[in-house]
């Protein structure tokens, strides 16, 4: 439904990264706020627009999460250092904000984490890392 791969192939590009040669390497964690109340509250507009079933403009629907955290997302990045992982935080937040546009009702919020690691056999250790920080960042005010 996302588009982006399962945890399994997830982690066997983690291995195959973590054995490479590719190093610095970033982890980002991505936590999207409230994802529940974000897609009832945005879902349930457009479908009192439409004015329900059977209505031509359209159909809206909510669809389920992934198993075990579908709101958690985790990119990794070969070769990307922790001044470059920091940078891509700075855009991704700005990229919400334009986004959001200063609406308050349907206002996607992210909580972000990043580390980074030089040696190969630590990319876990990393991934714990932002994983953490991610964590810090959603209770921080």
């Amino acid at each position: 439904m996302t588009g982006l791969y399962n945890r399994r192939f997830f982690e066997a590009e983690m291995d195959r990264i973590d054995r490479g040669r590719h190093f610095p390497a970033s982890v980002i964690m991505v936590d999207v706020d409230r994802l529940k109340w974000l897609v009832g509250a945005c879902c349930r507009r457009p479908a009192d627009r439409h004015g329900g079933p059977g209505d031509p403009g359209g159909v809206s629907g909510r669809g389920r999460g992934g198993a075990g955290g579908g709101d958690e997302f985790a990119v990794i990045l070969e070769g990307t250092d922790g001044a470059a992982s920091a940078e891509a935080l700075v855009r991704l937040r700005g990229s919400v904000a334009a986004l959001n546009g200063g609406s308050a009702e349907c206002g996607l919020s992210l909580s972000l984490g990043a580390a980074t690691t030089d040696a190969p056999g630590t990319l876990r250790d990393a991934w714990r890392l932002a994983d953490r920080r991610m964590y810090e960042d959603k209770v921080s005010p």
